[in-house]
């Protein structure tokens, strides 16, 4: 009878390469979405800021713009001669910027209609005052929604910041109102001064209107500026800007000053206290006294001066606080070129520990194999899993000694038989009757 086992079932192998690899992807992958994701907004955060700067280079380009064509219209209405070298300086700077830029800002077709018509403006007001200060003021009105044009295309109207949003809705919008309507209401009171006693009552009206269309956007200006330095959290901006915002308030003070509104004297007066000029209006009723044009033409310079001066500073700030927040957005760059660097070298560290051990795993099982082949151990050895308290199977035992029992019997002849054998052979030596001794 054959009493050995059937062999043992070879336990599952140890997990191999596979389950570390899933684990790596999984890690892997989220990292490599959220990495995509900060890239497209770094991404696009930079070419915003990139864009902005664009438009702030162009705006630059506007204000020598804005500068002559006051001076030229203010000569014109006067009946001085239009300098057109600085004009003409002036537009080809323009003509620079929006060959570089007006593509990218949508700026092209304005610019060019501009152009034109600036090139179309009378040196002389040949066809009359009124013509010539409608001609100009039209040009002017372009001009301004040349500026309105690219702080929207250029992204500058929806600046996040609060000192940036301020300081480009003071050069986009305000400074280059204040500037233009300064012009206009010296001209204003230059031809007031030149018409007659009843045309000078019908001015008063166009007068009050120029006034607050002048310094309506210069408070504007004054209270973005305070704004802009209180939230800002640069050291430059406020030591910059408000010296140079003082002088601004002062020339613009100068300019209110000297345009204060006509006021009605007796009859017979020919001039206000001030210096202003008037004639009587014939019917011995009150006469409208007007600024003096020469002190408001003096002040209205001065006053654009200052406004130049302004806005150089804030264009310069302006790109500075731009620039900044694009380092900030380079810096977000790199954070996540770390983030994801770091997590590919885990996921590489990962997958090559997986590998090195699975190569053990083989190397084992493949010496393993040739001892058994060549007999120098037992196959039972190659399992990776086999603990060595559990027995050989049965075909796999070594020789042992086996037991001997004490002899059965009497007898001289009587050998002593292995326990075993007594045991097997038990049931056939003993009768049903043997078990009553």
């Amino acid at each position: 009878m054959d009493n050995r086992t059937a062999p043992a079932a070879p336990r599952p192998p140890a997990p191999g390469i596979a389950l570390p690899l899933v684990l790596a992807i999984a890690l892997l992958v989220p990292v490599a979405v959220l990495f995509v994701q900060v890239w497209r907004d770094v991404d696009g955060d930079r070419t915003a800021a990139q864009r902005e700067r664009d438009g702030i280079a162009y705006l630059q380009s506007l204000w020598p713009v804005t500068n002559a064509l006051t001076d030229a219209q203010s000569a014109a209405i006067t009946g001085r001669p239009v300098g057109r070298a600085a004009l003409d300086r002036a537009v080809g700077q323009a003509d620079a910027a929006d060959a570089r830029w007006g593509d990218e800002l949508r700026t092209r077709e304005r610019w060019t209609a501009l152009r034109a018509r600036i090139d179309a403006l009378p040196e002389r007001a040949t066809g009359g005052i009124p013509a010539t200060l409608a001609a100009y003021q039209e040009v002017t009105d372009l001009l301004l929604a040349l500026y309105a044009k690219v702080q929207d295309s250029s992204g500058l109207a929806r600046e996040p910041d609060v000192d940036a949003a301020n300081l480009q809705d003071v050069l986009a919008r305000d400074l280059p109102a204040a500037l233009v309507s300064a012009g206009r209401l010296s001209d204003v009171i230059a031809i007031s001064a030149a018409a007659s006693d009843a045309d000078r009552l019908r001015t008063v009206t166009e007068l009050a209107a120029a006034r607050l269309s002048t310094f309506g956007p210069a408070n504007d200006a004054v209270a973005d500026l305070q704004e802009a330095v209180d939230a800002t959290q640069s050291t430059d901006l406020g030591s910059n800007l408000l010296s140079q915002l003082d002088n601004y308030q002062r020339a613009m003070s100068a300019l209110a000053d000297a345009a204060a509104l006509p006021a009605a004297t007796a009859a017979g007066s020919t001039a206000d206290g001030d210096g202003g000029t008037g004639t009587a209006d014939g019917t011995g009723g009150a006469r409208a006294v007007m600024p003096d044009p020469a002190k408001v033409a003096k002040a209205r310079e001065a006053a654009q001066q200052a406004a130049s001066d302004l806005g150089m500073i804030l264009l310069t700030e302006l790109d500075t606080l731009v620039q900044d927040r694009a380092d900030r957005t380079d810096n977000r760059r790199w954070l996540a070129l770390g983030a994801a660097g770091l997590a590919i070298l885990l996921t590489l560290a990962v997958i090559v520990a997986a590998v090195l051990s699975a190569r053990r795993r083989a190397a084992r099982a493949r010496i393993a194999a040739v001892a058994i082949a060549t007999g120098l151990a037992d196959p039972g050895a190659a399992g990776d899993e086999r603990s060595s308290a559990d027995p050989p199977p049965a075909d796999q035992r070594r020789w042992e000694p086996v037991e001997w029992a004490e002899p059965v019997g009497v007898g001289p002849n009587v050998r002593p038989a292995p326990a075993a054998a007594l045991r097997d052979n038990q049931p056939t030596r003993w009768g049903r009757t043997d078990a009553a001794r």
